[in-house]
């Protein structure tokens, strides 16, 4: 036999093995969830029809879980403040495959469309993508933060206190880890902000990405609850990173961008929904909704 290994030893004839039993019960109701796997009851209604032959190039570019996902591609690989054209349309020929996305059909469309994203003004100051600073982000940041218990029903309670009509969170009650990626995390002007991309087809005009009809979406989707898992995340990373941190004074808010809507001349009347998530609000999810400690 090889140097160094010795043979397992046969049991005598006749033992009786028996297992071991834990000194302390498993738990059951623990795993690691995500805001899909919250919200999988959800169901938003019907999407408008697309139509092909649109004249903009965001209007007629296909929809579904891979084209999101291959613009999402792009914006990650992208330095939003050089020949973004360019940088999309040679990642996009490296990628687009990957996708299902036909590179030589829809990989100009994509190209300028994802210049004009950079490009729309986010807020009244003039801040764009293109004004961030490759030092200054994190695309696609995976996290996970541990809770005890969530009672989903509480939580969504919670959710509801302003009163807003929204479809309810049916997931059971459960303890372990919340996950997620956040598309992208930057700094600007001394406080941080979370950046969410929505490929959603909500229609072919400016004013089917107005402010109220990104609300609807937003509401039926429940990502109402997304921002808040993603602005908790951020909220902990901070504060174990950065020196001295406070969510009133570093925290700046979320932006989900809706880029089928977006346009240098809308600026953020199209596409852009904008908000900050009520500090009392945050603190009650961090200490009590998804708490780190018994």
């Amino acid at each position: 036999e090889p140097d160094g290994l010795r043979p397992i030893p046969a049991e005598p004839p006749g033992a009786e093995l028996t297992p071991r039993r834990p000194a302390r019960p498993v738990p059951r109701d623990w795993h690691i969830t995500s805001f899909s796997e919250l919200t999988r009851n959800v169901h938003p209604g019907p999407t408008p029809t697309r139509d092909p032959a649109a004249a903009d190039p965001a209007a007629r570019f296909p929809a579904g879980t891979e084209a999101g996902s291959y613009l999402h591609a792009l914006l990650e690989h992208i330095d939003f403040r050089g020949q973004v054209a360019a940088q999309a349309l040679a990642e996009s020929a490296r990628i687009a495959a990957r996708f299902g996305i036909d590179h030589a059909q829809w990989g100009a469309d994509a190209a300028a469309w994802i210049e004009r994203v950079v490009r729309t003004p986010l807020d009244a100051t003039g801040l764009t993508l293109a004004r961030i600073a490759p030092e200054r982000r994190l695309s696609e940041l995976a996290f996970d933060f541990a809770t005890v218990r969530v009672d989903l029903a509480a939580l969504d309670r919670c959710l509801r206190a302003a009163g807003d009509d929204l479809p309810p969170l049916e997931a059971e009650p459960f303890g372990g880890m919340v996950t997620g990626v956040i598309d992208l995390i930057f700094e600007h002007a001394g406080r941080w902000y979370i950046a969410d991309y929505k490929s959603n087809y909500l229609g072919p005009t400016p004013e089917d990405y107005a402010p109220a009809r990104l609300l609807d979406a937003v509401r039926g989707h429940r990502y109402d609850l997304q921002a808040l898992l993603y602005t908790l995340a951020l909220h902990r990373y901070l504060r174990a990173r950065l020196p001295g941190y406070s969510y009133g004074s570093d925290f700046g808010g979320v932006y989900y961008l809706f880029l089928r809507g977006m346009h240098p001349q809308h600026g953020p009347r199209s596409g852009v929904h904008a908000f900050r998530p009520d500090p009392a609000l945050v603190a009650t999810l961090d200490v009590e909704v998804f708490a780190c400690h018994a």
